[in-house]
């Protein structure tokens, strides 16, 4: 059985810098890419597609997120490059054996992430590492009680 760990990412005030750190980290940021842009990045999904298709990644204005690659195969990944603070909502499980993380960036952290044109920007962000990401924003007694199921639920009163 899963165990959820639910928190506003604000509450740990000591750990806000560890979230933008650890984020930074999964999603590729290096550390000096902080330069905005006044206009979008935009890249098309297909641009050699007739009849045109406008379906597009794009990258807001003032941003400090880069796209780098981006293959355009069907199982294709994008990768971004950079940094900022992301804030919202954010959900870890574990048990014994595994930790899942799912974030819910508040729309400041969302104005700030690529997007798809025509499908608007992410709601929910699914956490690769998620037990880098536990580590990195829980303190390590809440994460093994956590992981023992002594602990089953913490939010936001």
């Amino acid at each position: 059985m899963m165990r959820m760990l639910i928190a506003h990412a604000r509450r740990y005030s000591g750990h806000a810098l560890r979230i933008a750190v650890a984020f930074a980290t999964f999603l590729g940021a290096g550390a000096g890419a902080l330069a905005t842009d006044a206009k979008p990045q935009i890249v098309l999904l297909r641009p050699d597609a007739h009849p045109p298709d406008n379906e597009a990644i794009v990258v807001p204005a003032g941003s400090p997120m880069r796209l780098v690659s981006f293959p355009r195969d069907f199982y294709s990944t994008a990768a971004f490059r950079g940094q900022f603070t992301l804030s919202g909502k954010y959900e870890i499980g574990a048990d014994a054996d595994n930790t899942v993380a799912t974030v819910w960036p508040d729309e400041p952290s969302r104005k700030l992430l690529p997007s798809w044109r025509l499908h608007g920007g992410p709601r929910e962000i699914d956490v690769s590492n998620a037990e880098a990401f536990a580590k990195a924003v829980i303190p390590r007694e809440m994460l093994q009680k956590l992981k023992a199921g002594k602990l089953h639920r913490c939010a936001d009163a």
